[in-house]
């Protein structure tokens, strides 16, 4: 089958952008450029990254008179299948987003990418910043497509290498400064039966161990420890995970939702405890969280926000009833 690849043209507009210029591309908007018109790329991706690629693609067009770019969202969960299928089909794409690099060399070796290796070497783009990730990109110097960030997501590591080699991860950890966010809540309502998640559920349980483990290490090394969620799971939940999993007294737990956040995000100046000078955010339970921290979710009667007092009760009869998952989750 034939596969349809992105004009020079259109990607050199993209380069501009520093964003993933991905394969595939449609002949319209190849003439579109060579009439001297203005060009429309259609740029996929998938919908959990929404939110911040539509902010640069927003400000890009703004830069640019003769191109611009729109933004098609495809559900997360079939992002991939799909994608295979646009390309294999010759879809009108001219910009996809493409996970993995195993994905790139994958799409390259069915002849859905264009070598930009000359375009890049040409262009002004600045490639430095993304460092040793660049050359990990293009192990044969081939370049189809572009980084679009240089963060890490996860990192894995084998602990017993680690440990034959002498290497303790954890106290390099604790040496470097470095903070843990082990979300311990989300991993435990994730590899809990019952949150409409089967399809995840045996896997995080298998995990659940090695999640354990890894805060036991940090634990005992001294690394410095937040509380933070992900999609399941609350802060409270979360302290009480601390003391329970983490061996913290609940002073500690609590010290990590509160002080330690307020630091590393910049903002102990501002809050993370009750001190004169600093925002008056606090909350007034019935109960005492130094011995019973669940307390901090189940009996909440008032909260100060900036110095504003609210009663949870009036919040919680104004506030809408919502699902927990949304649509297409």
């Amino acid at each position: 089958m034939k596969l349809r690849r992105v004009s020079a043209v259109l990607l050199a507009a993209v380069l501009a952008a520093g964003t993933l210029a991905g394969c595939s591309g449609g002949k319209e908007a190849a003439t579109e450029a060579a009439s001297g018109e203005k060009v429309n790329l259609k740029f996929y991706i998938w919908s959990d990254g929404e939110n911040y690629t539509r902010e640069i693609v927003d400000n890009y067009n703004k830069s640019q008179d003769g191109v611009n770019v729109e933004v098609i969202s495809m559900p997360n969960e079939t992002y991939d299948d799909k994608l295979k299928v646009m390309l294999s089909a010759g879809s009108d794409a001219d910009i996809v987003n493409v996970r993995s690099l195993d994905q790139v060399m994958q799409f390259k070796e069915a002849g859905a990418m264009k070598d930009i290796t000359d375009m890049v070497k040409n262009s002004d783009l600045d490639i430095s910043k993304f460092g040793s990730m660049w050359d990990t990109c293009y192990p044969d110097g081939v370049i189809t497509a572009l980084p679009m960030r240089s963060s890490c997501w996860m990192l894995f590591y084998n602990a017993d290498i680690m440990k034959e080699a002498g290497i303790d991860m954890a106290k390099q950890m604790a040496d470097k400064g470095m903070i843990l966010c082990p979300t311990l809540s989300g991993q435990k309502n994730n590899a809990t039966p019952g949150w409409g998640r089967d399809d995840i559920q045996p896997r995080y349980e298998k995990s659940w161990p090695l999640l354990v483990y890894t805060m036991e290490n940090c634990m005992k090394a001294g690394v410095k420890m937040i509380a933070g969620t992900d999609c399941l799971g609350t802060v409270c939940q979360e302290i009480c995970l601390l003391v329970e999993i983490g061996g913290m007294t609940p002073l500690e737990a609590i010290r990590c939702a509160t002080i330690n956040n307020a630091e590393v995000m910049g903002m102990d100046k501002e809050i993370g405890t009750l001190e004169p000078g600093k925002c008056a955010d606090f909350i007034v339970v019935d109960g005492d969280p130094l011995t019973n921290p669940a307390c901090l979710e189940d009996n909440v009667k008032f909260f100060s926000l900036d110095g504003k007092w609210y009663d949870t009760a009036w919040l919680a009869a104004i506030t809408p009833e919502c699902n927990y998952w949304t649509p297409g989750f």
